[in-house]
């Protein structure tokens, strides 16, 4: 069953930002946590990959 989702949007030439992470809302919040969090580990992977001198990147969450 497919969790979470996110995208990295670039803003600028060398720069992006971590837009649009949603997750499942069907699965509990500790399992959407997890997912949310590969999610932004793989997308940091590719900034990284990419070369991107920065990110930005708004949240409210607090933890599981």
């Amino acid at each position: 069953m497919p969790v979470p989702a996110g995208f990295l949007r670039r803003v600028e030439p060398c720069y992006a930002q971590i837009d649009t992470l949603v997750s499942n809302a069907y699965c509990g919040s500790i399992m959407r946590h997890e997912g949310i969090s590969k999610v932004v580990d793989a997308l940091l992977a590719d900034a990284k990959r990419l070369k991107l001198k920065g990110i930005i990147a708004h949240t409210a969450d607090k933890g599981p």
